[in-house]
């Protein structure tokens, strides 16, 4: 695919997969600025506006092992997601720190219907939580429990990643990790004026933050 750039434009680029070394390449060149936002990229250092994805993937694996759960699933997705991929490093971190064994499932895609069928296989294999790096593959494990007849939070617990619009709308509503996307939008705006009225092509990445949204898809593990 060809790539035509104008000198005078300047560009956000959200949701690109990590692997964009030819794009990043051909900005750089033609000293156009630009701002990664949502996932960092494996070329640039520089020039990103993210979230702490390894430090929202040990939070959330934390509250369910805080919670009593020590069979925990993590459902992720291929390394070339790297915000994705970061989350689920931190779920094996907190699950080493534990010296338990990670129980990961690797989704083709980043959907309700990957997230369905991940969630199938960890069901299968008697987990008690599953952590869902993304909400969109949270909502495919509450299918997935639903056929299993598994009730969430009552026999399995479920928590997600971002916060999106739906998750507060979930039966029961869920248990997630948020995002300050006001924040990371101010500040995108003011690092790409920067990079305007100064003439320059590069800014410090910053990292944001995360915050646990605590709903009804998580509850205490039981003793037997």
């Amino acid at each position: 695919m060809k790539c035509y750039i104008a000198s005078s434009m300047a560009f956000f680029l959200a949701g690109t997969v990590s692997d964009n070394k030819h794009l990043l390449s051909k900005l750089a060149s033609r000293r156009v600025p630009y701002l990664l936002l949502d996932r960092p990229s494996d070329y640039s250092d520089t020039n990103g506006v993210f979230i702490d994805d390894f430090a929202g993937g040990m939070t959330a694996t934390e509250h369910l092992l805080q919670k009593g759960h020590t069979a925990i699933g993590c459902i992720t997705t291929k390394p070339q997601f790297s915000n994705i991929y970061q989350r689920s490093q931190g779920y094996l971190a907190a699950m080493k720190a534990i010296k338990q064994a990670p129980l990961l499932e690797e989704a083709g895609f980043v959907n309700e219907q990957s997230g369905y069928l991940a969630a199938q296989a960890l069901i299968n294999k008697g987990v008690s939580a599953i952590f869902a790096c993304n909400d969109l593959m949270a909502f495919g494990v509450y299918k997935a429990a639903e056929e299993a007849g598994l009730s969430v939070p009552a026999d399995l617990s479920v928590i997600g990643f971002d916060d999106i619009n739906l998750a507060h709308f979930m039966s029961p509503p869920l248990t997630t990790i948020t995002q300050p996307t006001q924040r990371i939008g101010a500040i995108a705006a003011r690092h790409m004026l920067a990079l305007i009225e100064t003439e320059t092509v590069e800014i410090a990445t910053t990292i944001l933050p995360i915050s646990l949204k605590e709903r009804e898809s998580v509850k205490t593990k039981e003793k037997r």
